[in-house]
């Protein structure tokens, strides 16, 4: 693999067709690639050329860049609010269906303190 610049999938594939090996005995591309990372093998990752230009996968949360921000969050809201001592108080929120852009959403209002509840269907 190092002395003829062949990726791990080629090496499979040449001692596949070439049955170098049982066919048990035979490992995966994906194994290969396992033993690599771990260092079990003296290829290393740089060794690579595919695995070397590619960018490592970053695992942190996803954000969406584009979000609309259409009010403070919920988040911001005073403590009097969480408390739900005063009426008049409300939350709004838009439900949209899952089946088409054609369905209609919702539309829901609720009072904190009674928690009262409007709903209503709205076209998009």
């Amino acid at each position: 693999m190092l002395n003829e610049g062949w990726s791990p999938d080629m090496v499979v594939g040449h001692a596949t067709i070439d049955k170098l090996f049982p066919s048990d005995l035979t490992s995966c591309t994906s194994a290969l690639y396992h033993w690599i990372d771990r260092s079990i093998m003296e290829t290393e990752n740089i060794d690579l050329l595919e695995k070397a230009s590619r960018k490592p996968r970053n695992n942190s949360p996803k954000t969406r860049k584009h979000r609309r921000v259409l009010g403070p969050s919920i988040k911001e809201r005073p403590k009097k609010v969480e408390t739900r001592e005063r009426f008049g108080h409300w939350e709004i929120d838009t439900l949209i269906g899952a089946r088409s852009q054609e369905d209609p959403a919702l539309l829901t209002l609720v009072e904190r303190k009674t928690r009262f509840e409007l709903i209503m269907k709205i076209d998009q």
